[in-house]
Order: C-alpha cells, then structure tokens, then sequence
C-alpha cells in the first residue's frame, strides 16, 4: 500500500535524511522518499503491520508534522476538497512569511541605519541610541523569528540540529550580548571613552532573520507554483482507456 503525507518544518537536506530515517524505522515500512521542493512524504509499507497514523507519528517523533494527503480510495469530491485544503494551506503559509518579513524589513531598516551611522551622522549618535535599537529589534526576534527558534528547540530535544539551529545561534547570540551590553555596559568596559557606547550587534540579529525571511518567503512561493504545475500534469492523464482484444 501507498501513502502520501504532506510534511511542514523541513527546511534543509538534514531534515529529509531525519525524516526519511524515521518512516523508514516503522515497522512494515517497504520504502520511504521524501521531496523537500513539495514537502511530501511517499510511503510504501504492509498494511497489515504499519497504518497511516504510524506513519505520522513518526514523523511527529522526528520533530515535524505530517497530514494526510493520500487520495487512494476516495471520492472525487473529497479529492478536490483535499486540494483546496492543500492550496490553501500553502497559500496561508506564504501569507504569514510575507507579514513577518515586511515587519522585520521595516523595523531592521532603522536599527541598521543607528548601527551603521556611528560617528558618520552626529544626530543619529546619541545616549539611547542602543536602547532604540533594542526596542525595535524584540518584534524581529520574538514574533517574525520566533519559528527559526521554535524549529531549533525542536532539533535539540531530538539531538539533532538544522538551518534552524544555526540560525537561532547566530542571532540569538547577537542578540543576548547586545541587551547585556546595553543594559549593564559596565560588565564589558571599565572605562567609557569620551561618552562612546559599548558595541552592539542588534543589527546582525535583526537583518539576518529579515533575509532569511524573504528566502523563506521566496521559497514558499516557488513550492507553490511547483504544486499547481505538478496538479495540472496530473489532471492530464487518462481517466479512461479501450482495450481492443483478438
């Protein structure tokens, strides 16, 4: 029997190997391929040994989320309902990417103007200059970035790591310095040099999950565009065939 699941949090060859590792562990499980331009999973496993719901275990087991996308066996009106939830939710998807990197485009943009101005621009060097940047910078990191960390915690309570990981660890790192550096800057120099404010790194945080937002973005678009073609080949084969004997 085959099955096919639609995969969410994939994001790096690393996550189709864990996957495929994964549904491969499942007892009854003949073969497991996974294609990270569609998100899909095809199975073919015994079905006397291994169910649908196993196989989305699995996969839930190694950190992701899988649904259900098989058509075999039903109807064609619950297979075009299947779709539009499929067209839909890929839609929402690049929906939600596109809100969050125009937010984060238009908070990172001042932050990385102070950053960059630094003794060049007299007005846009002065005493709160770190605590404006850190204050634009929380909205970037709490709520458009909150998915690469999500992502990381997941890989790390299954000792793994993927894009997501080493996302979280640059920016968080930045990110955690900065406030520290903005908040107790006594920790880091003994003596501050003509008023000049200890280094901050706010902008690296911010830009860097602003561009990866828009690949992100620019990915879904394309797997979007990859699917409808891929549906449109399929409504083109045969629905009926003659068989002439003797």
């Amino acid at each position: 029997m085959k099955a096919e699941l639609a995969v969410s949090g994939m994001t790096c060859a690393a996550c189709v190997s864990r996957v495929e590792k994964s549904l491969s562990r499942v007892p009854g499980v003949e073969s497991a391929g996974v294609n990270l331009a569609t998100n899909r999973a095809t199975i073919e496993f015994d079905p006397k040994a291994a169910d649908v719901d196993a196989l989305i275990q699995a996969v839930s087991n190694a950190g992701y989320s899988a649904r259900n996308t098989s058509s075999v066996g039903l109807s064609s009106e619950a297979a075009r309902a299947a779709e539009a939830v499929e067209v839909r939710a890929r839609r929402d998807e690049y929906n939600t990417l596109k809100r969050k990197f125009v937010i984060a485009a238009a908070l990172s943009l001042p932050v990385l103007i102070i950053a960059m101005s630094h003794g060049k621009i007299s007005l846009l060097d002065f005493a709160g200059a770190n605590r404006v940047q850190l204050i634009l910078t929380i909205p970037v990191i709490f709520y458009c970035g909150a998915q690469f960390y999500r992502g990381a915690w997941a890989s790390l309570r299954h000792r793994a790591a993927d894009m997501n990981t080493l996302i979280a660890l640059g920016t968080g790192a930045a990110f955690v310095y900065s406030v520290a550096a903005t908040i107790s800057p006594s920790l880091f120099v003994q003596e501050r040099i003509h008023g000049a404010m200890v280094p901050v790194y706010f902008e690296a945080a911010s830009v860097i999950i602003t561009l990866v937002l828009l690949g992100r973005m620019l990915e879904a678009r394309a797997k979007g565009r990859t699917s409808e073609a891929i549906q449109r080949l399929v409504k083109l084969q045969a629905k009926t065939a003659r068989v002439v004997r003797d």
